[in-house]
């Protein structure tokens, strides 16, 4: 099976989804020796590739300045040239005009748009307002990163069935945790 997955997020600073993609798909390498997986990307990233069944399309095409639009305008022909059969775009959207034959899975890892919407910029706003919901109802599957996600993605969408959306909780980083003995704050608290 050929995989695409879109992969722009590893060429910022990695923090939270860009960094925990990145542990995912080192792990991935390690793992699955069976299928083929390549990683799209408006522009160029940096990630250690020790399977020789993964590979990098790095295309910056007519909209690589602004990624959600190479994602939905440009994405699609990369996917569909290097025959994919399931594409997941783990940053909330896929591209919505992949042929309907291609599987695909999205990551919703939070509604911020529809809960907090005056944490964003009005671009990115707009922009999961419009493809959120669309990746949503065009996925194959949906990943939540906890039951609240889910819950609210039952919640704010309806026609979304339970079996579609699957919790997958994401494991630590770190090899060794311990637990802290110091009380960091006196008295009750939850």
């Amino acid at each position: 099976m050929k995989i695409g997955i879109d992969a722009r997020v590893l060429f910022r600073f990695r923090t939270g989804i860009g960094l925990s993609l990145e542990h995912i798909l080192m792990r991935l390498q390690e793992l699955d020796t069976k299928n083929y997986y390549i990683l799209f990307s408006n522009r160029d990233f940096q990630l250690e590739m020790r399977n020789s069944k993964w590979k990098k399309v790095i295309y910056n095409g007519r909209f690589g300045r602004v990624g959600s639009l190479w994602l939905q305008l440009d994405l699609p022909a990369l996917v569909d040239g290097e025959g994919i059969d399931l594409f997941w775009g783990h940053e909330f959207t896929i591209p919505l005009l992949l042929k309907k034959k291609i599987k695909t899975l999205v990551t919703v890892h939070d509604l911020t748009y529809k809960y907090f919407p005056e944490s964003m910029t009005l671009y990115n706003y707009l922009m999961n307002r419009f493809f959120v919901p669309r990746s949503i109802k065009r996925s194959t599957a949906v990943i939540a990163d906890s039951n609240a996600t889910k819950e609210a993605i039952l919640k704010e969408f309806p026609g979304t069935k339970a079996e579609k959306v699957n919790v997958l909780y994401y494991a630590s980083a770190l090899t060794k945790v311990k637990p802290s003995t110091k009380r960091i704050v006196d008295g009750s608290y939850i």
